[in-house]
């Protein structure tokens, strides 16, 4: 779930942490937060593909960082290449959905937070999230490569979703980087009211650490009618996106409930 966080007031603050007790993508967080009506909220699926083709909502591609699956099935970890890296774990391509949403449960995964509600849900499936109606459902796709080499097709799977679950897809390019993605401005109007970025990319420092001529950065997003923050002082808290990272890489490195 993301809250858009200039809308919100004390009690959707409040409402914020108490949706992080839950354990991600559960019917639980998914319910509460679209029943929230004082700020803007979109519900997340950062999808897997089961060994079936069909498709469920959960944090992480290695199963065993938000469900028990590792006691459930303790010998059926594997090691693959997901995105140029071995990754040893337990993943949705060994598993047909049914047996997903019928033997395994949704835990915490963030160790900091609350694990009071874990063992108690079942895997989201899409249409579980799609079933209780989100004014703004983002529906992620991050590991397209890694299910194509096990034969499941994300596409072939999108299109039916559009056919079966009645869903408007608008797919939003974030596979650029930063840099790349501030070239088209009007694009990022699209679904944004402002932009934050380093200091260096509205008053750039030369290699001599001199500073050079300013960009037209604030001029062109203005004309837009985007706000601009920028980022990068001695008292920052290092908390912002890396720029050479893409934005989905960032954004899914931070705190998503």
């Amino acid at each position: 779930m993301f809250i858009n966080l200039k809308l919100l007031s004390r009690t959707g603050q409040l409402e914020a942490w108490i949706l992080r007790v839950f354990p991600k993508s559960g019917y639980f967080a998914n319910d509460i937060a679209n029943q929230l009506k004082h700020i803007e909220v979109a519900l997340f699926c950062n999808l897997q593909l089961t060994k079936d083709g069909n498709g469920i909502c959960l944090a992480d591609i290695k199963l065993d960082k938000s469900t028990n699956i590792e006691v459930v099935f303790p010998k059926d970890f594997k090691t693959y290449n997901v995105n140029g890296q071995r990754v040893r774990g337990w993943f949705s391509v060994d598993f047909t959905s049914d047996v997903m949403v019928n033997n395994i449960t949704l835990v915490q995964n963030v160790m900091s937070r609350p694990n009071a509600f874990d063992d108690l849900l079942p895997v989201t499936t899409v249409g579980d999230v799609v079933g209780i109606r989100p004014s703004v459902f983002w529906l992620n796709v991050q590991y397209d490569t890694f299910y194509t080499k096990h034969k499941l097709s994300v596409f072939g799977y999108l299109e039916n979703a559009m056919k079966v679950l009645r869903i408007d897809l608008n797919p939003q390019p974030t596979n650029q980087k930063y840099s790349a993605i501030l070239k088209d401005l009007s694009a990022i109007k699209q679904f944004a009211s402002g932009i934050l970025v380093p200091k260096g990319y509205i008053w750039p420092v030369d290699a001599n650490k001199y500073l050079g001529n300013p960009t037209t950065l604030v001029a062109e997003a203005h004309k837009l009618g985007l706000e601009v923050y920028t980022y990068g002082f001695a008292n920052d808290m290092p908390i912002f996106p890396l720029q050479h990272q893409t934005p989905l890489v960032s954004l899914l490195n931070a705190v998503i409930l």
